[in-house]
């Protein structure tokens, strides 16, 4: 089974791509606190994570190093607010394997993580 984890601050996004990729067959572990996405990495064994970065939030910038410095590996793919431009968005969008802005529909999410998981398996 794929294991996937979901951090975004948005209930509703969140439960709606939960089910959308339980419906797939992936054991989905989701959360909106940083601190637990940590937790999960260091703990659980991912093919991927989609994750809110908010480039004005200092706990999501180290979030998404710590993630880096824990596994360099794993494919992230990053959503990002509307109109969230800087420096640390632009760093984190070299690294990460997709980028989308929101809104975003679930289907783009679910290509873009089988996407990633075909790529990791080469």
């Amino acid at each position: 089974m794929k294991n996937i984890l979901i951090c975004d601050h948005e209930q509703l996004f969140r439960s709606s791509l939960k089910k959308t990729f339980e419906r797939e067959g992936f054991s989905v572990y989701e959360t909106s606190r940083f601190v637990e996405v940590i937790k999960y990495v260091l703990n659980e064994k991912f093919h991927v994570i989609v994750f809110n970065f908010n480039a004005n939030n200092i706990e999501s910038i180290q979030t998404f190093e710590a993630i880096r410095m824990i596994d360099k590996d794993i494919p992230v793919i990053i959503i990002a607010e509307r109109g969230e431009l800087s420096s640390s968005l632009s760093f984190v969008i070299n690294d990460a394997f997709r980028f989308f802005m929101k809104p975003v529909v679930c289907e783009e999410i679910k290509c873009a993580v089988y996407e990633a998981i075909r790529a990791k398996q080469k």
